[in-house]
């Protein structure tokens, strides 16, 4: 039962772009005020799912409207057009039939061919073939709908005829519903409506200006289509921006030249203009878009949609994170703490088309060699092993080069002893200076990632021992360097700001090949580091970026515990009892103990001011009902591993939620969340979202989140009507281990900082997630604490033997 209300609601919330079923049983109910063709919308769409559902479609796809809404138009164009009789009673159920076929030939040939969505356009060709058959009867009369206008007398006629456009985008004739969707609209998305109210205002304005003469006839029907276009180019579709906006008030002038167009088109038929304006116009953009040699600007929609608002925060959160991720992996071509001593754009070489090139030492108190440092053994990384990056074979090695005195250089032979590694797909690595006679593979040997293959030397023009890596493009010995980051690293005394900021890198990526007019005699390395230390002890993960100089790097080493923990699997269950407490009584000087030991004072929990919504203590089903304890209500849920149609894994909650998550083998992610945020699974996607699988004294991260995945804070919304233009919000999460002596446990304590700026700047919140990993590398416990005195508190179930 559940399932078919559910297709019946997003089924309508569909039509406007939308995934909340609260949104399609608004419409529902405010479409009842033409109770004529409100049920023979819902018999529509009614009938169409139940024949997806008999034919065996994709459910997933069933329950999320995909095939509903070209019914429930369909189904309500007939009876707005016509007057209802026995015969069309018989005949609307039929070509509803048709409709659904339509929709899915449609559907799947747009799809796989152009790579673009059906819109409505099935149930346009739907209806046309509907109103030609009636052609041959003779009792199908035009219908004429009461209207509420005289109730509305007091609102000004542009804002009367804006509702009405709205109303008609369901073929409702009644301001009511125009005015109860768009209220719907703007609590669904600021974003949305601001499109929908500016795209109208410019369609009509320019109608009147170049077509006074037609307003009367074509001013509805330009205004719903402007306003539907603006949704789907303006944000829904192509990603929220202030060029999407201005691409939106460009459709609605568009719209009324289609419109125009369609209109003296079909002036000697009775086929209406419809939505066809918005189909043309929306179809032939967005394939456009996908012809560009840039998609940075205009990004189409490339994810499964929520709001606008929340599309562009999902976006900017997966760039953020994922935007530097390669096709390959590499790890630091080195073991255990290396200090680089030159880096990009190095003082002394590594410059033009050689730039992109590191040097690494190992150091001591800041020296990189004991005594006097007049000898190669005094050296600290000299003899040292060196390994592959990556899994490879080795193509290139230049061996018996002689490693230089302390202070000389070899000129002639400047990149010394070198092994040239192949790892496919064009991307090549040079490990150069090697040791005479420490290299331990040979041409065409294929290696694995972190294989030791030499040990550092001091060959060529290296007047002091260390290890020169660079990635290139070909298999030449001195190759131009090629910029490729190194995949997860941990820096020492990396760059953290406080209070949750995170500090971007500004170094890109940069992608090919630069154009080589011969082989030049440059490259190499001459010159001694001086000391450098770089403050603090922190350990701070890195993940596809690029060491800068004096940077102290190191690879991650997985902790077998938190490998386990962490190691998700499909078909894997999972059972959690957690409390929802909203009484604030957690113990001060403990914070949130989940049972790992005491939490330490200076980590209590912030129980400061700030709005919780009241919608946040309920029972969120999905559970057992276990009873209340301390003011709290205590309940299961039940978790289960998946992978959807894009291979992606999950996490779903009987709570009714879903994480993505994905696993590098040295970093675990939460990509995505959707669904219940009382549940256990979304106490654990906060607690958890990037988790480096090392434990290691001092390691910090950040990340950043979402700001629509954090619970309400209203100043965001209102911030919202400017998202085209400025994002006025942030959320930041401060991470680290903390493993008490002589426990066996390990906790994963987070601090996540949600702040506001410009206009919000006083709009502040902060968040304190616990979780606790047992010996044997299970997940324990977690929580998630909130301003007000809400906290979640989760822990495995005795009965789950798992």
């Amino acid at each position: 039962m559940q399932f078919f209300l559910n297709s019946i609601f997003y089924s309508y919330a569909q039509v406007l772009f939308s995934n909340r079923r609260w949104l399609g049983a608004l419409i529902l109910a405010a479409s009842f005020a033409a109770p004529g063709i409100a049920a023979m919308s819902l018999l529509g769409v009614v009938l169409t799912n139940l024949i997806a559902w008999f034919l065996k479609f994709e459910p997933a796809k069933i329950e999320s409207g995909f095939y509903g809404f070209n019914g429930i138009l369909f189904s309500a164009a007939t009876v707005f057009f016509f007057n209802l009789t026995p015969l069309s009673v018989v005949l609307i159920p039929l070509f509803v039939v048709i409709t659904f076929f339509i929709a899915v030939v449609l559907e799947n040939y747009l799809a796989v061919s152009m790579n673009l969505p059906g819109l409505t356009l099935p149930f346009v060709i739907a209806l046309f073939i509907y109103m030609i058959f009636l052609g041959n009867f003779h009792d199908i009369t035009p219908a004429v709908h009461a209207t509420d206008a005289k109730y509305y007398e007091f609102l000004p006629e542009v804002v009367r005829n804006f509702f009405r456009s709205v109303a008609l985008l369901f073929f409702q004739p009644n301001i009511t519903t125009g005015l109860l969707i768009t209220l719907g609209v703007l609590f669904f998305s600021r974003a949305l409506f601001l499109l929908g109210v500016s795209a109208w205002l410019v369609a009509t304005l320019f109608l009147t200006a170049i077509l006074p003469h037609r307003v009367d006839d074509l001013g509805l029907i330009v205004g719903f289509n402007a306003v539907i276009t603006s949704f789907a180019l303006g944000g829904s579709l192509v990603l929220p921006s202030a060029k999407s906006y201005l691409l939106a008030l460009i459709a609605a002038v568009m719209v009324v030249i289609v419109t125009a167009f369609f209109a003296a088109l079909f002036e000697s038929t009775t086929l209406p203009v419809l939505v066809l304006p918005f189909n043309f116009i929306t179809l032939s953009t967005i394939y456009s878009l996908k012809f560009r040699k840039e998609q940075t600007d205009l990004v189409l929609l490339y994810f499964k949609p929520g709001s606008p608002e929340e599309n562009l925060y999902h976006h900017r959160n997966r760039l953020s994170r994922f935007g530097n991720f390669k096709l390959f992996f590499p790890e630091l071509p080195v073991w255990g703490e290396w200090t680089v001593t030159q880096a990009f754009d190095g003082e002394h070489t590594h410059k033009d088309k050689w730039r992109y090139a590191w040097d690494f030492v190992l150091t001591e108190n800041g020296e990189e060699f004991a005594g006097k440092g007049e000898r190669l053994e005094d050296y600290y990384c000299y003899g040292i092993p060196v390994s592959a990056p990556l899994s490879g074979k080795v193509v290139r090695i230049s061996d018996g080069i002689p490693d230089n005195e302390i202070g000389e250089i070899d000129l002639e032979k400047n990149w010394g002893n070198t092994i040239i590694l192949d790892h496919g797909e064009g991307l090549f690595s040079a490990l150069s200076h090697l040791k005479p006679g420490s290299i331990k593979v040979k041409e065409g040997d294929t290696i694995e990632k972190g294989e030791i293959i030499a040990n550092c030397g001091n060959s060529g023009r290296s007047p002091y021992p260390h290890l020169h890596f660079q990635f290139q493009t070909d298999d030449s010995v001195g190759g131009y360097t090629h910029k490729f980051p190194f995949s997860f690293y941990l820096e020492r005394g990396g760059r953290i700001k406080q209070g949750g900021e995170i500090e971007r890198s500004e170094a890109g990526t940069q992608d090919g090949e630069a154009d080589r007019g011969g082989v030049a005699e440059r490259g190499g390395d001459e010159t001694r580091s001086s000391k450098t230390e770089r403050g603090g002890d922190e350990l701070v993960l890195k993940a596809f970026d690029f060491p800068e100089k004096a940077a102290k790097v190191q690879n991650i080493e997985k902790h077998k515990t938190l490998g386990k923990a962490f190691n998700f699997k499909y078909g894997d269950t999972f059972s959690f009892v957690y409390e929802v407490n909203t009484r604030g009584d957690v113990p001060a000087s403990h914070g949130v103990n989940m049972g790992g030991g005491d939490v330490p004072a200076s980590r209590g929990v912030n129980m400061g001011g700030g709005d919780v919504p009241a919608s946040h203590g309920g029972n969120m089903g999905g559970g057992d009902l276990h009873g209340r304890k301390r003011g709290g209500l205590v309940k299961t849920e039940e978790w289960k591993t998946g992978i959807d149609v894009f291979n992606n894994p999950y996490i779903e909650s009987s709570a009714g939620a879903v994480a993505n998550f994905y696993n590098t083998g040295k970093v675990f992610y939460f990509s995505s969340f959707s669904g219940n945020k009382d549940s256990a699974l979304y106490c654990l996607y906060l607690a958890a979202r990037r988790v480096p699988l090392t434990l290691q004294k001092g390691l910090v991260w950040e990340d950043l989140i979402p700001v629509s995945d954090l619970p309400r804070l209203w100043g965001r919304y209102i911030s919202e009507f400017f998202i085209f233009f400025t994002s006025w919000f942030e959320a930041k999460g401060k991470y680290r281990f903390l493993k008490r002596e002589g426990e066996p446990n390990i906790s994963l304590t987070g601090e996540v900082f949600y702040s506001g700026s410009g206009l919000f700047a006083g709009l502040k919140r902060e968040y304190k997630t616990e979780l606790t990993i047992t010996e044997s590398g299970q997940i324990e416990s977690f929580s998630f604490a909130m301003p007000g005195g809400k906290t979640i508190r989760v822990k495995k179930n005795p009965e789950d033997k798992g």
